[in-house]
């Protein structure tokens, strides 16, 4: 198992042949600390998204 911190409170976890992302968050204010040097772009695998909270900042999807 891998997991790596990708900032606020969300975590890529690597399992076995799976990738979670839990509580994927990547747009947040510039003037948040710790300042997050991760890209979303770095993120390129996804098998399951869990979501343990609704808000809207968490769960809104871009059409």
């Amino acid at each position: 198992m891998k997991l790596r911190w990708l900032g606020t409170a969300a975590f890529e976890v690597c399992l076995d042949q799976a990738v979670i992302l839990i509580d994927p968050y990547f747009s947040r204010n510039a003037q948040a600390r710790p300042v997050l040097t991760l890209c979303p772009a770095e993120v390129t695998r996804a098998d399951f998204i869990f979501l343990p909270h609704g808000h809207f900042d968490h769960s809104e999807t871009a059409l």
